[in-house]
């Protein structure tokens, strides 16, 4: 590690935040930052290490590994909740043997069943295809859930807001969340928030899972949500520390529920906080390093830092605008035909996208021009 990651790794006595910028080494960190407890004798048991992906999670553990050291309690927020209510969740009446219910067209089949149930079927004739899809209410049940909000909660937001859609979507919730009970059975949505009851409740009758936690690590601060964040909370309750990486400038995720709020009000949430810096890039290009600068500008509210590039290149950044999403792949197969021709190696030349469907054009024409197309996890190699 650096001297910045080196600093941010071993700080104790107060709340850490990592500002960590694309490309400065955070997972470094972080890793350096769990072998910096275990070797102030921290007991892995005590440590507590949460990610948002399992190949996160994953990568986290198999470097640790190579390493020599056998890490516990690393494992994505989901993955949390479940060891949680596997260890206290039978007094809020979850069973050991709950059901993982991880089949989304099984959650939509159920929640149309529920509709088709309703007690006021003239009401529900009366709504739009896209009022009774299946898809916009569990949007609205999972958004509830995400704010801890329960089906009578729900209900009473509604009422105040005079919105009898959103009654009704409610009334499906508690329809929803009686049929879960029943069938003892966990989506991936209901899990943070039966995870924060189970934690509430073994606090409040002076439960020992907060008292045996000692650290609290979280990766990718900026993408928490409100459920997670209160599940966060309940954990340091005890007296555990947290240390948190993260980016308010890579904050993405707001669609879905994340907040970048408590990434930005880090010291506002907790006082005594101390607030670590990355800026060393090892990754990318000064001018790519400079273009990400300009736009990072443009945001009113953020943690300030410039990277400074470590590698002694200059990268280049290329805009193009396409009139549609078959213009963009021609143009894009044409732009790796080009070095191909000129002798560069397939293997330097990579594609990433952020959805899985535009790249299957792209795919298309590379075949077409006689490039093997091979898909990876964040994209396509050739």
């Amino acid at each position: 590690m650096n001297t910045e990651q080196n600093s941010a790794a071993s700080n104790l006595g107060t709340p850490t935040l990592v500002i960590a910028g694309p490309g400065t080494g955070k997972t470094t960190t972080l890793v350096g930052r769990y072998e910096f407890l275990l070797n102030q004798g921290v007991s892995p048991h005590r440590i507590i290490c949460c990610t948002f992906s399992r190949k996160a999670a994953d990568e986290i553990k198999e470097r640790l590994s190579k390493e020599g050291e056998k890490p516990a309690n690393i494992s994505t927020f989901h993955a949390l909740a479940i060891s949680i209510l596997r260890k206290i969740g039978e007094p809020i009446g979850i069973p050991k043997d709950f059901v993982i219910w991880s089949h989304e067209g099984e959650r939509r089949r159920k929640v149309r069943e529920l509709v088709k149930a309703h007690n006021d079927q003239a009401f529900v004739s009366a709504l739009s295809k896209e009022e009774v899809d299946a898809v916009a209410i569990l949007e609205f049940i999972d958004t509830q859930r995400e704010n801890l909000l329960d089906p009578e909660d729900a209900s009473l937001k509604a009422a105040s807001r005079n919105s009898k859609l959103e009654v009704f979507y409610a009334d499906i919730y508690a329809s929803f969340d009686a049929y879960l009970s029943q069938e003892q059975k966990l989506d991936f949505p209901r899990m943070v928030e039966k995870a924060v009851a189970a934690l509430e409740h073994d606090t409040e009758n002076g439960g020992s899972y907060a008292k045996f936690l000692s650290h609290i690590l979280i990766d990718e601060y900026q993408d928490i949500n409100f459920s997670q964040k209160v599940m966060i909370d309940l954990m340091m309750s005890e007296g555990a520390e947290l240390w948190a990486v993260g980016d308010d400038l890579q904050a993405i995720y707001g669609w879905r529920g994340s907040n970048v709020r408590y990434i930005l009000d880090f010291e506002k949430n907790y006082p005594s906080a101390k607030i670590f810096t990355l800026k060393s890039n090892y990754r990318s290009g000064d001018h790519i390093l400079q273009a990400a600068d300009n736009l990072s500008r443009h945001f009113l509210n953020k943690y300030p830092k410039t990277l400074v590039g470590e590698r002694n290149v200059q990268g280049a950044v290329f805009y193009e605008q396409s009139n549609s999403y078959q213009a963009e792949a021609e143009s894009v197969a044409k732009e790796i035909a080009e070095p191909m021709k000129a002798g560069k190696h397939p293997s330097d030349i990579a594609v990433l996208s952020r959805t899985n469907e535009r790249p299957k054009l792209l795919a298309t024409e590379l075949i077409k021009m006689g490039i093997p197309v091979v898909r990876s996890f964040n994209g396509f190699k050739f």
